[in-house]
């Protein structure tokens, strides 16, 4: 057995979540698609050979003497945990999402399911202790690789990374990284006044909402002069100042540090984290200065991540933001993989906003919220209004922040909707959509009972004869006049009729009692 690590900040929040039966804990699940002529042992064997090399898939998280906390370690020769089946049409496993055992030693699980002669779907299922969403794209490519032939090349372990970062606390940078984030908690900042929030507590369910990223609205994040994920980031955070209507606020990044450091971006691991965010965003803030505000924050919070502490249990953050990386499809070994999109970022927010790239490029925007506590409608018009944001920043670097232009394409159709000339004339009255219709189709059928039938012509001139009369008897505009009648032809050619002579009717049911009359 290797030697023991302490846990990251990180895995020790997932443990605590795992013992509340937060969704944090919960597995993490990718299924794979295979095109092809499969090799069912050959896949097999690659899988245990991609467990075999990697350490976080052998995790074992348990308490050791001598210490507060649980450690982590890897034993050697741990078994795949494989199974597979033939016939199921959807190629999901239904025991994907079982949580796992932290002291069992098998964080993880593979699944095959042939769906036919030369398609099958492989389901992979990590415990969050041992893996994160981009841990488990390296995991396709990694089986792929043995799958054909390919050696893996040598990475950093889970264990050796919490080591790494277990020394870095005594470290010559530990002081200056925890004086950042002392700093930073020191700032009393509430969360962002979210837009379209109703009352309550919330759930554990996250629904989502998806959009497209224009291209071109994509390639102009190149001209903001900041990176490109403090781009993406300005523009939500910039949306959710201007609908809440809050200046200073905090809010969750959610970072992977591959990104960061070259020597980690093969590693499989736990190494995804979120990180606070303190952001001040006045009205007249030019967009271009918050982010470039915003890039520094990010900047900063990359330097001192290590060192980020423990959340107080049980907090929580209202609106989060995260970058994803989704896997393209590829040929390895004779087969087509083709992997669906990463699980939904855990961020614990009631609102995030997740960006997916495609290469380098943005290409998708979803926004994962809590259904309890948003309509699906008004968040369908909140990722509109976010794309919406993120075409204007380009553009407007020097424009204010209470004037970028925010409006949708549904909001201007709206408006131009609202600020139409009025038309010409009125439309016409029920009495003189009855006097048209006599005059352009006098034969057809209008009203029937079981006393008659009336065509519209014959049914014109009976109410124009009764208000001719009742004009007579001195019925005129608000002149009310009481119809002690049943329900008949008669009751409704009285009504055009009084209508037409200018008064209001009541309708009194001869039924009533006569002290109700």
């Amino acid at each position: 057995m290797h030697g023991t690590s302490a846990l990251t900040t990180r895995q020790r929040e997932i443990l605590e979540a795992a013992g509340q039966d937060a969704p944090d804990a919960a597995p993490l699940v990718l299924a794979v698609s295979l095109e092809g002529p499969l090799d069912g042992a050959r896949l097999r064997r690659a899988v245990e050979g991609t467990v075999a090399e990697t350490e976080a898939l052998r995790l074992v998280v348990a308490p050791v003497p001598g210490f507060r906390t649980p450690r982590q370690s890897a034993p050697e020769g741990t078994a795949a945990d494989w199974r597979e089946e033939d016939g199921k049409e959807d190629g999901k496993d239904d025991g994907a999402d079982a949580p796992f055992d932290p002291s069992a030693g098998r964080p993880f699980r593979a699944r095959l399911h042939r769906a036919g002669p030369e398609r099958a779907v492989l389901t992979l299922a990590v415990s969050p202790l041992a893996c994160d969403r981009g841990g488990l794209a390296l995991l396709v490519r990694r089986i792929a690789g043995h799958y054909a032939g390919d050696a893996a090349p040598a990475t950093i372990g889970q264990c050796r990374f919490a080591a790494w970062r277990e020394e870095l606390e005594s470290s010559e940078d530990a002081p200056q990284g925890r004086r950042h984030w002392e700093e930073a908690a020191a700032v009393a900042l509430d969360d962002p006044s979210l837009p379209y929030r109703r009352q309550g507590d919330g759930g554990k369910l996250t629904a989502t909402v998806a959009r497209r990223i224009a291209p071109a609205a994509a390639a102009a994040l190149a001209t903001t002069g900041v990176p490109q994920e403090a781009a993406l980031q300005a523009a939500w955070w910039i949306l959710l100042s201007r609908l809440g209507g809050r200046e200073r606020f905090r809010a969750l990044w959610l970072n992977d540090p591959r990104r960061d450091y070259d020597m980690l971006a093969e590693t499989v691991g736990t190494l995804e984290d979120g990180l606070p965010l303190a952001l001040s965003i006045s009205p007249s803030d030019s967009a271009g200065a918050v982010a470039r505000a915003v890039a520094a924050q990010l900047d900063a919070h990359r330097d001192a991540q290590e060192h980020r502490p423990e959340r107080p249990a049980g907090r929580r953050f209202s609106a989060g933001f995260a970058l994803t990386d989704r896997p393209d499809p590829f040929e390895a070994g004779g087969l087509r993989w083709i992997a669906d999109a990463p699980p939904a970022p855990r961020t614990g927010c009631e609102l995030t906003l997740e960006i997916r790239r495609s290469g380098e490029m943005p290409a998708e925007a979803l926004l994962h919220y809590d259904p309890s506590l948003f309509d699906a409608a008004a968040m369908d018009g909140l990722i509109d209004q976010a794309l919406t944001a993120l075409a204007a920043l380009p553009g407007h670097p020097a424009t204010p922040v209470a004037e970028l232009p925010l409006a949708t394409a549904a909001d201007r159709a709206l408006h131009a909707a609202l600020a139409a000339p009025a038309p010409d004339s009125p439309p016409p009255l029920v009495t003189g959509r009855l006097a048209l219709h006599a005059r352009q189709r006098p034969d057809a059928p209008a009203l029937t009972d079981g006393n008659g039938h009336w065509s519209y012509a014959a049914l014109d001139r009976a109410v124009e004869t009764l208000a001719r009369h009742l004009r007579g008897r001195g019925v005129e505009a608000e002149r009310r006049v009481a119809l002690v009648m049943p329900r008949s032809a008669g009751l409704v050619i009285a009504l055009h009729a009084v209508m037409r002579a200018g008064g209001a009717y009541v309708p009194v049911d001869p039924a009533w009692p006569d002290g109700r009359r």
